[in-house]
């Protein structure tokens, strides 16, 4: 087996590396994928873009181990902070809050209340 796994590996990588590819960067994964505008223009088109990843992604994001709650798997975006100063008073300067979204499932609403504010959040 482990001369199995010797003549598995590459001695130089299977394809030149181009862009952001990096064969370094390569590891055992079971869906990864990743959209991004990299001169970091927000747009619908990009958000669009990693749905369609997600979707492709349903067994990872969609049921999981556990097809009530998924695995996690979701968007990252940057915070629309111009958008949060007008639905909400007395933010910190931009670049130095965070925004979570949690599911706690329905009853647990209280809990998680309580834990946020134990943890500083509000």
């Amino acid at each position: 087996m482990e001369q199995q796994r010797q003549e598995q590996r590459f001695d130089r990588p299977p394809v030149e590396e181009n862009g952001l590819y990096r064969f370094g960067n390569e590891h055992d994964a079971c869906g990864v994928g990743m959209v991004a505008d990299l001169n970091n223009v927000p747009s619908h088109k990009i958000v669009m873009m990693g749905l369609t990843v997600l979707k492709r992604l349903m067994h990872r994001g969609a049921s999981g181990g556990d097809p009530n709650t998924g695995d996690g798997a979701g968007l990252l975006l940057s915070i629309p902070d111009e958008f949060f100063r007008k639905n909400v008073s007395g933010l910190p300067d931009a670049g130095t809050y965070g925004v979570a979204m949690i599911f706690g499932g329905t009853g647990h609403e209280q809990e998680i209340e309580a834990i946020v504010k134990a943890e500083g959040g509000e």
